[in-house]
């Protein structure tokens, strides 16, 4: 038999048998419905957290890591005390934290007081010292130069604003040098050039010193910052400053992010080193007790670090594991992650309901298809007498399942369809827990979850669904259509 032959045969069955028809269809129609609305759901909640999150400009990929010495934040609001042992933040819990499944990169951060020159213009700046691999994971592009790079010595990268910073030491300097956010940015001068103009750093406080009134040193009444005449010209120890790079704008709204500057964490560390034992040395020759002794360097431990992860689905893991290191580690928005995970339970419960449907309609498909094998024994017997081929009667019920599964998702989808509309365009009290938290008094720039859909369907679901139900007819046919194909020709025609 041709396939028109088969498809003819398929819709005849289903005609003369129309309220059996009807009502194995009413099942798959509910449960492809019930199956769109549930995911329609979970994607419209999804794209609400997605929006919220946007529009609160968080990084849900960044992880900050604290050392739990003081304790650590609770679920309910309030404070933990510390364990007896708690580990310590330093190298070897970085690099556990880089080996932790989708982490990207790791590393800690610390700041450092370090002060640069560039003629007459000088900068007091506190500098962040980071792993340099973990500088361009950390969410900044480049408007000139590069990142840091391993083997950088005193090589460092500009924020977009961090070249304002330079002033000239005198009275009319101080206003840009701490009000620069008051200022307008636009139009302000720019002194140094930092990617061409020679520019020195030192440790030592007295290579940028701040305004004196006009002075550059006190007389034997008035010193200059705590400092006399001697100390004053002692010679400073600088470097060459080489700025690798400088970052495009981060948050106009923020422009303390853009005043950054980032170096290379253990670079960042000698030079502390370096500035402690100066004063080691002049403390000591203050008071008379000079030692060539060195002091002994401690092992380094870490207030903070930073970890990036893959992607979004990695970073409630990742935090929770380093929670139970014995850190203390929280991501943007975690609160709203919590939120979102709570409705997903919901979700996958809903969903998990919707399912049942369908799988009560596979098995109406099941059984109608079987009692139309029944029913239709002698036809069996006769079609196989005739000549028609094994493959044509298996194909002719499985084509029926299918058109009932097809035909079912057809008209659940119509039905999903009006049923999405109703919920987008009522008030359905129910469903006010499946919103998002409501954090535009709290967060600026986040969307009003009041005003977002509750149900989204989007073509590919709908293909989905459509596919989903065509397959359930096909497994639900296979058993009846197999069981038709195995019967003995002589023993179906003489059944009555």
């Amino acid at each position: 038999m041709s396939i028109l032959d088969v498809v003819g045969l398929c819709v005849r069955s289903l005609i003369k048998r129309k309220l059996r028809t009807f009502l194995t269809l009413l099942g798959v129609i509910i449960g492809t419905a019930s199956i769109v609305l549930m995911m329609s759901l979970g994607m419209a909640t999804q794209a609400q957290f997605d929006d919220l999150m946007e529009g609160m400009g968080a990084d849900m990929t960044v992880i900050s890591v604290r050392s739990a010495q003081w304790g650590r934040p609770t679920a309910g609001g309030g404070w933990s005390q510390p364990d007896d042992f708690v580990p310590d933040l330093d190298d070897a819990a970085i690099n556990a934290f880089e080996q932790l499944p989708g982490v990207l990169v790791a590393s800690p951060i610390i700041q450092g007081n370090v002060f640069f020159r560039s003629g007459r213009y000088v900068m007091d700046a506190w500098v962040q010292g980071v792993r340099p691999a973990a500088l361009a994971q950390m969410g900044y592009t480049l408007q000139h130069g590069r990142f840091l790079e391993e083997g950088d010595e005193f090589a460092v990268v500009f924020g977009a604003l961090a070249e304002l910073e330079f002033y000239v030491p005198t009275s009319s300097d101080m206003p840009r040098h701490w009000n620069m956010w008051a200022m307008d940015l636009d139009n302000i001068e720019h002194y140094v050039d930092v990617i061409n103009d020679q520019i020195r750093l030192s440790y030592d406080r007295r290579l940028a010193p701040w305004w004196s009134g006009g002075r550059l040193f006190g007389d034997e009444d008035e010193d200059y910052a705590g400092m006399d005449a001697d100390e004053f010209f002692r010679p400073i120890t600088t470097f060459d400053l080489d700025v690798v790079g400088v970052l495009n704008r981060v948050d106009e709204t923020q422009p303390w992010r853009d005043r950054q500057i980032y170096m290379d964490i253990y670079v960042l560390q000698e030079l502390d080193w370096l500035r402690r034992e100066a004063q080691r040395e002049d403390e000591q020759e203050w008071w008379g007790i000079f030692s060539p002794i060195p002091g002994v360097r401690e092992r380094v431990t870490y207030d903070n670090a930073f970890v990036r992860v893959s992607s979004i689905d990695h970073t409630h893991r990742v935090a929770s594991i380093i929670n139970e290191m014995g850190f203390w580690a929280e991501f943007p928005g975690d609160w709203i992650d919590v939120q979102r995970r709570q409705q997903e339970g919901i979700r996958v419960l809903l969903i998990a309901i919707a399912a049942i449907s369908l799988l009560v309609a596979a098995i109406n498909i099941a059984n109608t298809m079987i009692t139309s094998v029944t029913e239709r024994t002698k036809e069996i017997g006769v079609m196989k007498v005739i000549g028609a081929a094994i493959k044509d009667i298996r194909r002719m019920f499985l084509l029926e399942a299918v058109m009932i599964g097809i035909l079912g998702g057809i008209f659940g989808i119509g039905l999903s369809l009006i049923g999405s509309y109703m919920l987008n365009n009522f008030d359905i009290e129910f469903l006010e827990g499946l919103r998002p938290p409501d954090v535009g008094n709290m967060v600026s720039g986040a969307p009003d979850a009041a005003e977002a859909v509750v149900s989204l369907i989007t073509p590919s679901l709908l293909l989905l669904a459509l596919g989903v139900a065509a397959g359930v007819g096909l497994v639900a046919g296979y058993f009846p259509a197999r069981r038709a194909t195995k019967l003995s020709a002589l023993a179906a025609i003489r059944s009555d």
